[in-house]
């Protein structure tokens, strides 16, 4: 028996909520004892510190250290630059998103200690078992990714629904701070707005094309995950919309999460259609299928909608031909310099050789050149 054991029930047993998507949503994961455990914990609990620098510094001595992450950076200085002049600094996130963090992945812990324990639970047969069962996953096709993460001030992620390539996302709230439920950093869970709503259709019809971010005001927020202590999980899909965007002051306190994903070993779907094409389909008129087949929609729009993006790949083609040919050219002129070069050093040589005859002559025999 593991003492994380009741967990296992807890996911088994939970009802699956539909709103605004298929999600399981338990508000009291730990028990209270091994919750406090972990919050107090001095991973978990950092002190406050004085500025950005010595936030991220005390990070590393705990053991934590910047990964690749949407909507972060692992350039540290650049990120604290940023974070100092924000309307100054570029903004190197997606252009959905009006700034850009840093998440922090905690590489170790200390024996015996309850990170350690719950770290190696996650990690475990059993719960990986208990995900599979209730959302019907195999685990031969899946690779298990967690981590204990702190996401530092600036941090966002515009709405999307997750890319084709994971099965599966949870995300644990372990936030040290006594306000956190009352921070400006919770995770957003949304619906497209009715205008917008093609586009999951699209997705949905479009399988084999990856999902994109799209634009904050395109969506709906129905929930946020504010409770400490709380899980949700889902599998993600064409609706499954959730975004975050951090304000608050991460050197009191910060956004700390438990945060998984299993990824499907192997799935080749086509980079996705941006958002700006997805919002020229609804300025060319071809926005009229907001929901399932028989609901609104219909197979002319759709495919009208599939015969647009078979257009732009055809016309990227068609770009990136003109392109290969003008490389050639390129390479050509490049050739024609280099072999011209190669005349010029030949006469330059020539006049070198010529110059040091003439200068030989005049040594030997100075009426020479009289």
């Amino acid at each position: 028996m593991n003492k994380f054991d009741y967990i296992l029930e807890k996911i088994a047993t939970a009802d699956f909520r539909s709103d605004p998507f298929r999600h399981l949503y338990i508000p009291d994961l730990f028990v209270r004892e091994h919750f406090l455990e972990m919050i107090e914990s001095p991973e978990v609990n950092i002190r406050p510190t004085q500025s950005d620098e010595e936030l991220i510094s005390e990070l590393h001595r705990m053991n934590f250290k910047e990964i690749e992450f949407a909507g972060t950076t692992t350039d540290i200085p650049t990120y604290l630059e940023w974070h100092k002049n924000p309307k100054t600094e570029k903004n190197i996130n997606q252009d959905t998103c009006d700034g850009f963090g840093v998440v922090l992945r905690l590489q170790r812990t200390n024996a015996g200690s309850i990170l350690t324990d719950i770290t190696e639970f996650f990690k475990s047969t059993s719960f990986l078992e208990t995900l599979s069962k209730k959302f019907n996953i195999n685990l031969n096709e899946v690779s298990p990714d967690f981590g204990l993460q702190k996401y530092l001030d600036g941090y966002e992620i515009s709405p999307h629904p997750d890319i084709r390539g994971k099965a599966l996302t949870f995300m644990i709230n372990i936030n040290p701070g006594k306000n956190s439920e009352g921070l400006d950093f919770h995770t957003h869970y949304a619906r497209f707005k009715p205008k917008w709503q093609y586009i999951q259709e699209y997705w949905r019809q479009n399988p084999e094309t990856d999902r994109c971010w799209v634009p904050w005001d395109w969506v709906e927020t129905h929930k946020q995950q504010t409770k400490n202590n709380s899980i949700i999980i889902f599998s993600p899909a064409d609706d499954t919309l959730h975004a975050v965007k951090a304000s608050y002051d991460h050197l009191v306190t910060q956004r700390t999460q438990f945060y998984g994903n299993l990824w499907f070993r192997e799935l080749n779907a086509k980079p996705g259609t941006g958002w700006r094409d997805l919002e020229r389909l609804r300025g060319s008129g071809r926005d009229h299928c907001v929901g399932p087949l028989g609901v609104g929609a219909s197979r002319g729009a759709l495919h009208e909608e599939s015969t647009l993006i078979a257009e732009l790949e055809e016309r990227n083609a068609e770009l990136q031909r003109i392109c290969d040919e003008r490389l050639e050219v390129i390479e050509g002129l490049k050739r024609t310099c280099d072999e011209r070069l190669e005349v010029i050093d030949g006469l330059k040589r020539t006049c070198d050789e010529r110059l040091a005859l003439i200068k030989q002559l005049h040594m030997t025999d100075p009426q020479s050149l009289h």
